[in-house]
């Protein structure tokens, strides 16, 4: 197991936890959203300085970032 999967796994519960709070508050939920937004624009602005185009660097940007959302709920159930 890599070093950021053993730092992870020890954080499970804490983030689980943080997870339900979310999910049950409308505001919340919201705010997780802009967070999100935010790595996405992150993302894909630092695929354009590599020299992507605007449109794969979006698309890819958002792509991750639904993929580590994805990932992050089945590794929680």
């Amino acid at each position: 197991m890599s070093q950021w999967a053993t730092r992870f796994e020890g954080l499970h519960g804490d983030l689980k936890t943080r997870r339900s709070v979310i999910r049950s508050d409308e505001g919340l939920r919201e705010r997780e959203l802009r967070k999100l937004s935010v790595l996405s624009e992150a993302v894909g602005r630092g695929f354009r300085d590599r020299g992507v185009d605007g449109l794969t660097a979006t698309l890819a940007a958002q792509v991750a970032v639904t993929v580590f959302g994805v990932a992050i709920d089945r590794w929680f159930d």
